[in-house]
């Protein structure tokens, strides 16, 4: 038994206790009453020898009263005397009967059981109603476990050997390569390009900075049979980065012959951290990842270096790569 189930027991209990008391208050006041009408009648004051005597003298000037009034009523209806004689002669009772308060306390004592009773089946029904739902839901998220391991397992594993090959510089000789590049579509995006020899030609253009570094910090899988990984790109300007990145801050001239030579050599040497993403996209059906979208925020660092927005502007201007640290041209 519950400890709901103790309650209303324990309630039930308190109100038969409370209705036997009541009972026993009632039977004691009506002996009391049949006590106390025994030994002095409820009409005695009506017995003094004063109050009969003047009793009698009134009662023969009332005779001659009632001779006048029965000429009157032999003139009343005879619906209106039973009326009258109806309303006159229908008394209260007395009395309540101590075993029909009995029984209308264990009516009522039944009748909230049957409505507990009532509201305990609602509460169980519904009860079993969600369980079953929920069992269901169970069933069908079971079901769904087992495809949902497995595309993130091998999402998973094409994210972890594609950075392993980032930190070998894509060397295309290697077996990490080929590893990499059977886990993509032949026609598998690459930012705003097609196929695995963009990416290749995207991280050649890479080596044209200095001690490249991508870090792995967080691998996040996404609704969609997608995964984001979450990098940290350092890479050094150089000579060579100015000559083939940022070609224009060389040798273009404003209209008064100054040339961008010192902003050229504010940017040589410097190294900048760029936090980025890279989104995999994994197609079940082929087994293959078919989109790979890369970016880095190039535009941050180059603000905090230069602390100008027009030289930003013009760093960016005629760049080979973009702020997103995506790369304009081809081979």
């Amino acid at each position: 038994m519950g400890a709901g189930d103790d309650c209303n027991h324990a309630g039930n209990m308190e109100l038969i206790k409370f209705a036997l008391a009541l009972l026993f208050v009632i039977i004691e006041f009506q002996q009391d009453a049949m006590t106390f009408s025994s030994l002095r009648p409820p009409n005695s004051h009506l017995l003094r020898d004063d109050f009969v005597t003047e009793a009698v003298q009134s009662n023969r000037q009332a005779n001659s009263v009632v001779a006048l009034f029965k000429a009157g009523d032999e003139n009343i209806s005879p619906v209106r005397k039973r009326s009258e004689s109806k309303h006159l002669t229908g008394a209260p009772p007395t009395g309540v009967s101590c075993t029909s308060i009995a029984d209308s306390l264990a009516l009522n004592v039944r009748e909230i059981q049957e409505i507990q009773m009532q509201k305990k089946q609602r509460i169980m029904i519904s009860s079993f109603l969600a369980l079953h739902h929920e069992i269901k839901e169970l069933k069908r998220q079971r079901q769904n476990i087992p495809a949902v391991v497995s595309t993130a397992n091998e999402i998973w594993d094409v994210a972890v050997q594609y950075f392993r090959l980032v930190r070998q510089n894509f060397h295309p000789n290697s077996r990490q390569f080929q590893v990499v590049r059977a886990m993509m579509a032949p026609d598998v995006v690459y930012n705003c390009e097609y196929g695995f020899e963009a990416i290749v030609q995207s991280w050649c253009f890479m080596q044209w900075f200095g001690n490249v570094e991508v870090e792995l910090e967080n691998l996040k899988m996404c609704a969609g049979n997608e995964m984001i990984a979450i990098t940290r790109t350092k890479v050094t300007i150089t000579e060579r980065t100015l000559a083939n990145v940022f070609p224009h801050l060389l040798n273009s001239k404003l209209s008064n012959g100054t040339t961008f030579s010192s902003l050229a050599n504010k940017l040589l040497g410097q190294r900048l951290t760029m936090r980025g993403s890279t989104c995999f996209r994994w197609d079940g059906k082929k087994n293959l990842v078919v989109s790979l979208i890369t970016q880095s925020d190039m535009l941050r660092p180059l603000v905090e270096l230069l602390e100008s927005l027009d030289d930003v502007s013009r760093v960016f201007e005629q760049a080979a790569i973009s702020p997103s640290f995506q790369w304009r041209l081809t081979l």
